[in-house]
């Protein structure tokens, strides 16, 4: 067994993947506009540590969101969320090809012709059915290079699969407004300042 199809399988059984499920499913589109989307992320990153077993640390560097801690080894790991990326929304089978993932985003400035030094050992791809593992070296083998992103359209074959379709069920919903607890969060912060 390689050691991406280790992690995949640690990633599997150590993190709750229909509570987060139930997350992003009761999130729904509220944070999908562009200045709420990095705060998404922030959301979903800092979920993986939350729903784990303690193994998921939540570190939010460019380039590695989470630390993976398996035994006296770290594993560092780049985490995307794209909803459909991996399955349509209603396949049960993964997609020949995953949806594009933008790894960076450099807003016009970027000089990479690879990987940069920074990134991390693993990209772990989540969506609301599936999520997927990749090592590095497989990673690099399908970036595209642009001049203001490094996005990849990577075959799921060449990914170890951590949840699927069989596993997760898309129902459980709750009633949340992330949007208006953030911004009442701002204005409280704001009305503490004299």
């Amino acid at each position: 067994m390689s050691q991406t199809a280790k992690l995949a399988k640690h990633l599997e059984k150590q993190i709750n993947w229909q509570r987060f499920v139930n997350l992003a499913a009761s999130l729904g589109d509220q944070l999908n506009d562009a200045q709420w989307r990095f705060f998404k992320a922030i959301v979903f990153e800092n979920a993986m540590e939350a729903y784990s077993d303690g193994s998921v640390k939540y570190i939010g560097e460019e380039g590695c969101d989470l630390l993976l801690q398996i035994g006296k080894k770290t594993h560092r790991v780049e985490m995307k969320y794209s909803e459909h990326a991996l399955y349509t929304p209603k396949g049960r089978s993964p997609r020949q090809l995953c949806q594009s993932i933008i790894l960076m985003n450099s807003k016009g400035t970027n000089k990479h012709q690879v990987i940069p030094d920074n990134y991390a050992d693993y990209l772990l791809i989540v969506g609301l059915r599936a999520s997927a593992l990749l090592d590095r070296a497989t990673l690099s083998r399908y970036a595209e290079f642009n001049g203001d992103s490094i996005t990849a359209v990577i075959p799921t074959s060449e990914m170890e699969f951590v949840f699927t379709p069989d596993t997760v069920n898309v129902t459980s919903l709750q009633q949340i407004n992330l949007r208006e607890e953030l911004n009442e969060a701002v204005r409280r912060t704001i009305a503490q300042v004299q």
